[in-house]
């Protein structure tokens, strides 16, 4: 394929952007950050007065989004903040852009996971090799609280929580913050994600942010990208049932988690085992479907080409056993009254049968 080239006839009217944040920061950042900083970069020629209100109207951004890019920059080393006497942001300086130094592959390890959707709530095996949690005492605590960024953190938990922080609650935070490395602007969009999704129990923040830790999550663009791919996931599982417009019930997350974490199963054959059950018991059964993906599972089925597979088979010996000889003497029991009694559970296997006559 013959090389493309570029040229450019609008010499007026522009703005520089340093070759350095194109080639070394542009890729590691998602799209919000990118526009922020370029829109800074364009305000700098122009000379135009900002606030984080024009900004996020501006972009179409929410004023915390706005925040986060530039937290996220200030620890980049490519701009400073100043803050007021009420940490009110008054100033931001663009510095010159360096190029960074190569993180480390463990903090790599977010980009280099399997692309299938994991849940975010992690698994048994996760929380127990987990950073082992730390009860901090009062006075740890104390001084904990004389940092700025611990301060800012508990200042954001008791807005969003609508609460005053119990000292279990500072405990859980300072074990995010201490144990589990997370810096201000990770927790802070934690937080914001439990509570938008209706979970406000610390011990389920906690377990969150366990997950994620797990999963090699080192900044709030990574979670970002992370909570998105879950949610997808979920919103697609949802729709195969039929269901709309409410979230998933804990212990339906809970085996979502295990279908994809646990189990392993990319989103299609997911989809599949509820399609199935769909077909067969007419109403969204997660533990049917979860039925129908632990015997998979067991079978090694890993492609929707396995499952096709297995299905062949299963009809082959359905086929032989129809032409097999009967057993003279042979007697059907299926009539008797106690068989015949209507069952409150299903019955699994006979379920799998039925499906695979459709």
């Amino acid at each position: 394929m013959s090389n493309i080239t570029i040229t450019n006839e609008s010499l007026h009217d522009v703005t520089i952007v340093s070759n350095v944040f194109i080639d070394e920061y542009m890729s590691d950042a998602n799209g919000e950050y990118v526009k922020t900083y370029l829109y800074l970069l364009r305000a700098v020629a122009t000379g135009d007065a900002l606030s984080i209100v024009s900004i996020a109207d501006k972009l179409n951004y929410t004023e915390r989004d706005v925040y986060r890019a530039l937290k996220f920059w200030q620890q980049k080393g490519i701009l400073s903040l100043s803050l007021d006497s009420l940490n009110e942001l008054t100033g931001i300086k663009l510095l010159p852009i360096k190029k960074p130094q190569k993180e480390s592959a463990q903090k790599q390890s977010f980009a280099t996971t399997s692309a299938a959707p994991k849940g975010l709530v992690p698994s048994s095996a996760a929380l127990e090799n987990s950073p082992q949690k730390h009860s901090f005492s009062l006075d740890e605590m104390a001084e904990f609280r004389t940092k700025t960024e611990v301060a800012e953190i508990l200042c954001v938990a008791e807005q969003y929580l609508g609460k005053t922080l119990s000292n279990t609650d500072i405990n859980s935070l300072l074990y995010i913050y201490d144990g589990l490395k997370f810096d201000s602007e990770l927790i802070e969009y934690l937080i914001e994600y439990c509570v938008t999704n209706n979970h406000k129990s610390m011990h389920y923040i906690e377990k969150t942010a366990i997950g994620w830790s797990k999963e090699g999550i080192t900044n709030a663009a990574q979670a970002k990208d992370f909570a998105k791919l879950y949610n997808d996931t979920v919103f697609t599982i949802l729709n195969a049932f039929g269901i709309k417009n409410r979230h998933p019930a804990p212990v339906e997350q809970k085996m979502i988690t295990v279908w994809t974490k646990d189990y392993g199963f990319s989103l299609d054959i997911i989809v599949e085992a509820c399609n199935r059950t769909m077909k067969t018991v007419h109403t969204p059964s997660f533990e049917y479907t979860d039925k129908i993906l632990a015997r998979w599972k067991k079978k090694g089925v890993k492609t929707m080409s396995d499952i096709a597979a297995l299905d062949q088979a299963f009809l082959k010996e359905q086929e032989q056993k129809k032409t097999a000889p009967k057993v003279s003497g042979s007697h059907n029991n299926s009539g008797n009254k106690f068989n015949n009694f209507s069952q409150r559970s299903y019955d699994y296997d006979k379920l799998e049968r039925d499906l695979l006559k459709l």
